[in-house]
This record gives C-alpha cells, structure tokens and sequence, in this order.
C-alpha cells in the first residue's frame, strides 16, 4: 500500500484529529525477526535458561515410598524401665502435682485479699 492509499484510507474524528489505519502485518516473523524481537526484549535473559524442576507428584510419591518403607521396618523396642527409674518417675510426677496444688491454692489467697482490699471486707 502506498502512502497516498494510507492517507485516503485514514479517518478523521470528530476533533479533527488523523487517526491512521494499522499497519501491521499478518505474515509471521522470519527465524531471524524472532530472535531480534526476543533479544530486544527487556525480559532477554531471564526466562531462556531451562531447569526441570522436581514436580509435586514426584515429591508425594516420593513421600509415600519413604513411609511405605519406615512401615517396613519394625519400630524399635526400649527395655521396660526398672524399678529404680519407675520410683524416681513417681517421685518427680507427685512433686510436680504437690507444687501445682499449692501454686492454686496460694494464687487463691493472693486474688481474695486484692479484691477484698478493693471492694472492702464486710
């Protein structure tokens, strides 16, 4: 098209401004415009290097073979404790229950006396 068609062709809007027809083509790229237009682009660089990254699927299946596996295997077994460490489990677990009583019991007594001092003891 010559530009006197292009001319003839373009229209005016009602402003009076010239807006021109597109003048693009339909055709596509030679191998030698693609390259040009890829190695113009500001993203050159960044998406070319290819990498294969291990998919969700392999990961679950991955998964799966290691629990099948551990599944396989029989737990191991820990010798009954003895006597002595039993006693001394018994011994820190009523420590244990005695200092938890007695921390209620005196957080009780401290709350009673901060409220009682606050709205007065009848």
């Amino acid at each position: 098209m010559d530009s006197v068609a292009i001319v003839a062709l373009n229209k005016l809007t009602r402003t009076g401004e010239m807006r021109k027809l597109s003048q693009s083509r339909l055709t596509p790229l030679t191998p030698e415009e693609r390259d040009q237009v890829i190695k113009a682009s500001a993203l050159y660089g960044v998406y070319e290097k290819t990498f294969d990254r291990e998919s969700a699927y392999e990961i679950l299946k991955a998964k799966a073979e290691k629990v099948k596996a551990e599944e396989a295997e029989p737990p191991e077994r820990r010798p009954p404790p003895s006597p002595a460490e039993q006693a001394g489990k018994f011994l820190v677990d009523m420590a244990r229950s005695a200092a938890r009583s007695m921390g209620a019991q005196i957080g009780r007594q401290i709350m009673r006396g901060v409220l009682g001092s606050i709205f007065g003891r009848k």
